[in-house]
């Protein structure tokens, strides 16, 4: 099974687990005569003692998912239940109904694959990151040793307001300083305050820098 699948199921068996059932099984067998047949992804059984056959769909149910799952829960004579996103169509929903096959729809939010939000996560940080070396270089070259003090302060205020503090000057002149900074080239169009710390730092370690290698030249 894929890290997508044991990803959605571990996800799926603790929101069952809330609700009240309880996991005994997982990856069940199913077998007929001898000759295995199928598999089913879990058997959990409710507050009322109930075995239920659960299958977890990582994506939306459709009408030979419904069908499946029933089979496999008769033959292990249990009722079945499907955890999914969400019904492909109109149709998986009526069969699903006309079956008794018990659904539970999650939100995409609850299903989330650990493989698609490791790559998600890993996208978003190599972007930053890019970001952050590209105001070093730009930036850098920009900063005057009158600007250094400022960007000092803005890099270890943990807000605007403590930066007015540390400045010992109103927030209005705080944003008119980060305006004037940002016409220079100097701090780029970060959101929020985590990203004019996080501007004002790439600007100190370009100014740094620069210094640095002019002292070696």
């Amino acid at each position: 099974m894929s890290g997508r699948g044991r990803a959605s199921e571990d996800i799926a068996f603790r929101f069952l687990e809330e609700l009240g059932y309880r996991v005994v099984e997982t990856r069940k067998r199913v077998v007929v005569d001898g000759v295995e047949v199928g598999e089913i992804d879990a058997i959990a059984v409710d507050g009322e003692g109930v075995k239920w056959a659960v299958e977890v769909k990582a994506g939306a149910l459709d009408v030979n998912d419904v069908r499946q799952a029933y089979v496999n829960a008769m033959l292990v004579g249990a009722k079945p239940l499907i955890v999914c996103r969400g019904y492909a169509n109109e149709a998986a929903r009526k069969v699903a109904e006309k079956l008794g096959v018990k659904v539970i729809v999650l939100s995409d939010w609850f299903l989330v694959d650990s493989v698609e939000l490791a790559l998600v996560v890993e996208s978003v940080f190599e972007r930053v990151l890019e970001r952050f070396l590209e105001q070093i270089v730009s930036a850098g070259s920009r900063v005057r040793e009158e600007d250094v003090k400022l960007l000092q302060i803005l890099a270890e205020s943990s807000s605007i307001v403590d930066a007015a503090k540390k400045l010992g000057t109103r927030v209005e002149d705080v944003a008119r300083l980060l305006a004037s900074l940002r016409e220079k080239g100097i701090l780029g169009n970060w959101r929020g305050w985590i990203g004019v710390r996080l501007s004002a730092y790439a600007a100190l370690l370009g100014y740094m820098l620069k210094k640095q290698i002019s002292l070696n030249c």
